[in-house]
């Protein structure tokens, strides 16, 4: 049973041992919009100077907003690039929160109800044959199910903290659902 985000995080870097060849050499969005955090993940980052803001008193994220007087802070903006990327790759990597680590597992909400998805859109599920993509979710479903009830009701309750928040650009997202719900 992974009941301590840490643990999480060793099995998704498992599961992702060889993504870092496919995101070298991609140009799509994966890396924008707004990352949110767990709150474990806030301090950590805080720690290492990276910027952390705090919406509504429960949604951490990394902070996407321009440092700059002279810009107005645009909370409608739908897609912020991420600042920590650079050349294609992630300059926190080793330190890099759980939605990014997840990813192209993710949440996606209706109705107030979140669900895990694999977003099909990313290049790393686009490369993947039809075997090596079943091997992968069915691998992603059992972290996920492995998972204690306390550490996965604090994931889906920290994405929907942010997600009652956010904006999604040119309707849903490609992706498919991952029976791993409780």
């Amino acid at each position: 049973m992974i009941t301590l985000l840490k643990d999480l995080y060793a099995q998704f870097d498992l599961l992702y041992s060889d993504i870092l060849f496919t995101c070298k050499g991609c140009s799509d969005h994966d890396c924008e919009g707004y990352i949110w955090l767990m709150p474990e993940e806030s301090d950590i980052l805080a720690e290492k100077d990276i910027s952390v803001v705090v919406l509504n008193g429960n949604c951490n994220l990394i902070n996407p907003f321009e440092e700059s007087s002279l810009t107005p802070t645009d909370f409608e903006r739908m897609r912020p690039k991420c600042r920590l990327r650079y050349a294609g790759l992630c300059s926190i990597y080793s330190s890099r929160p759980l939605v990014c680590r997840m990813y192209p597992v993710g949440l996606t909400s209706q109705d107030g109800n979140a669900t895990f998805v694999l977003f099909k859109d990313c290049k790393f599920v686009r490369d993947m044959t039809i075997d090596q993509k079943i091997k992968f979710t069915n691998r992603a479903i059992a972290i996920l199910s492995d998972c204690s009830q306390k550490l996965y009701d604090e994931i889906v309750e920290t994405y929907l903290n942010m997600d009652v928040l956010s904006k999604y650009p040119d309707g849903a997202n490609k992706y498919e659902v991952l029976n791993a719900n409780r």
